[in-house]
């Protein structure tokens, strides 16, 4: 039996790999990418927050996050 799957997020590919290698049933997984190299400006860098992609949920701007951020560090300077 054969599935096709079509992701919206290429970034989730390997967390999709993952939970499908830890199934019992599955023999094997095939993957046909659709994602062409050229349509990728060359030598164009990315930005942390586009490399880890939806990795932060909320909406929050980047002065919003780095705020929050400096917070949480802060409670370590706190005495106890």
């Amino acid at each position: 039996m054969h599935v096709e799957i079509s992701l919206n997020n290429r970034h989730k590919l390997p967390h999709l790999i993952e939970l499908l290698k830890s199934l019992d049933f599955v023999d094997s997984i095939k993957i046909q990418s659709d994602y062409n190299d050229a349509d990728k400006p060359a030598n164009s860098k990315t930005s942390l927050f586009d490399r880890f992609y939806g990795s932060v949920k909320g909406g929050l701007t980047i002065e919003q996050l780095d705020e929050q951020l400096t917070t949480l560090r802060d409670e370590w300077e706190r005495t106890i």
